[in-house]
């Protein structure tokens, strides 16, 4: 791990030439301790395509990568401060404690997620805010829609970390924090911000089940009147089923309540149905846009 987040470990040497990087990769599969000097990194076929290789505590910082795709690489330790990435391409390639500060991509493929565990969101939640801002940007411009919103998911998260930081650093006080931060954190955890389905289909299943649950157990001080009925339908499958169509908004008019407890009850299940509709809305509309 990188003893100071913005500077290689000590007793890296300093690579001067394109072709002595090229050399280096040409005899060993890993190179490590290296500094890469040059302002590009543009080599020809077939030298352009590195497979397999491993790069551990090598800087190319402030290098305008370019043409270069890599397959199966692992980037460890890793500084890419300013670095630009132009027409590259990366398959299965990992990345851990790297640095990659106000680094910026342009019509190159890859995964946003390589990038997910490499920052410390207390330390480095603006790099974080930066790249994933970044990686948004090139696939919406390569229309590449699965990893756009991947990239804005991430994106959406570390800004909130930046929230965070800015409140603990004294720069934003309380209340304009949780203005901004508390509808952030909702809207992840019960949506997935509308990008990420699991967290909205676990939320659905617990408010359905805590919502059955209070509903059968109030059931007669909610004093229910039921118009039509068949007989032999089991209480909880009634009150599951009075829980859906409240939630949904149907309202059949089938079951309805007739003590003021189970009014306000159905009143506020009816609100919570609303926003479970919102979030619903918000999935929908975008993975349709997608």
């Amino acid at each position: 791990m990188l003893n100071d987040f913005f500077n290689l470990n000590p007793g890296f040497k300093v690579v001067k030439t394109e072709d002595e990087l090229l050399d280096l990769l040409t005899c060993a599969d890993a190179i490590s301790d290296i500094e890469y000097a040059p302002d590009s990194l543009a080599p020809i076929r077939p030298k352009n395509k590195l497979k397999g290789k491993t790069f551990t505590n090598v800087s190319f910082s402030k290098t305008e990568l370019r043409g270069i795709t890599f397959t199966k690489c692992t980037f460890i330790d890793c500084l890419f401060i300013g670095t630009k990435f132009i027409s590259c391409e990366f398959h299965g390639c990992r990345f851990e404690h790297c640095n990659p500060y106000k680094a910026s991509f342009l019509d190159t493929y890859i995964n946003p997620e390589v990038f997910v565990g490499i920052l410390d969101r207390k330390k480095h939640s603006n790099i974080g805010v930066g790249l994933f801002q970044q990686l948004m940007e090139n696939s919406f411009k390569r229309q590449e829609p699965e990893h756009a919103q991947t990239a804005q998911y991430h994106f959406r998260k570390w800004l909130r970390f930046q929230h965070t930081y800015e409140y603990f650093h004294g720069e934003i006080g309380f209340w304009p924090y949780i203005r901004k931060w508390l509808p952030s954190f909702l809207y992840d955890h019960l949506a997935g911000y509308g990008i990420r389905v699991a967290p909205f289909l676990w939320l659905t299943a617990g408010w359905l089940l805590m919502m059955t649950a209070f509903n059968r157990l109030y059931w007669e001080q909610f004093d229910m009147s039921i118009s039509a009925c068949p007989g032999g339908i089991k209480a909880w499958v009634m009150s599951f089923y009075y829980t859906v169509v409240t939630m949904t908004t149907l309202g059949y008019g089938d079951i309805v309540p007739r003590s003021n407890a189970g009014m306000v009850a159905a009143s506020a299940e009816a609100l919570l149905g609303l926003l479970w509709l919102s979030l619903l809305a918000s999935i929908v509309i975008k993975k349709v846009w997608r």
